[in-house]
């Protein structure tokens, strides 16, 4: 019961955030999705380890050029494994926010690395590896 309920609760901070973003952040990026863009709105959302969650995003988008970044607007390839597709959003920045919240809500700290090998960030036995050759 908790867990859904704070489930329950974690949506509905990102609908409240999502509101915000279109109020507000929308107007300053347009559509602009770049490295800086996307490194600004990681600082604003305070986004922990943000060097490499932009590694994630670009990877995960082949460098912002993939169908689901482009026609989904998600840039860190977040799966809803209960409707077996990926996640739409109305922008990237609302990706950003979703990573925020079901990702980055788990971390507890220590190393960034370890922390999505242990969540099973990504299917790949080699994400880990690509995702520091990436960053580096």
């Amino acid at each position: 019961m908790g867990m859904i309920v704070g489930l329950y609760i974690c949506d509905i901070q990102l609908q409240k955030y999502e509101q915000i973003e279109k109020e507000v952040i929308y107007k300053r990026f347009n559509d602009t999705l770049t490295e800086s863009n996307v490194m600004y709105v990681l600082d604003m959302f305070d986004v922990q380890h943000k060097d490499i969650v932009l590694s994630q995003a670009l990877l995960e988008t082949g460098n912002f050029k993939s169908n689901i970044c482009i026609n989904y607007n998600n840039i860190f390839g977040l799966y809803d494994s209960a409707k077996g597709d990926y996640y739409h959003y109305s922008h990237w920045i609302a990706s950003v926010l979703a990573y925020k919240w079901k990702v980055q809500r788990k971390y507890k700290g220590g190393c960034y690395y370890d922390f999505l090998e242990r969540i099973g960030y990504a299917e790949d036995p080699n994400y880990i590896n690509k995702l520091k050759q990436f960053h580096n």
